[in-house]
């Protein structure tokens, strides 16, 4: 199942970020997934809590946005910093 791969390097990219940032947490992010990119959105919405646990994006909210076409990239995220 490549949702998993797809799920972890979901997590990795938005961590890399919220380093940069000093986050300690990321609540949401938001994906664009195209109709023809073969990636279920069901099957990532699955495996993306299993996947996230222990990192900065446990318990976060995966956010989906459905296009045509190919695409699958980050749209957006959501950071908590340190105070």
């Amino acid at each position: 199942m490549h949702e998993m791969s797809i799920a972890l390097a979901l997590i990795e990219q938005t961590e890399k970020v919220a380093r940069e940032r000093n986050a300690r947490a990321i609540p949401s992010i938001t994906v664009v997934i195209g109709r023809l990119s073969g990636t279920d959105p069901d099957a990532l919405r699955a495996v993306f809590e299993l996947a996230a646990e222990e990192s900065m994006a446990a318990g976060a909210t995966l956010n989906i946005e459905l296009m045509d076409g190919r695409e699958l990239y980050i749209k957006a995220m959501e950071i908590e910093e340190n105070c």
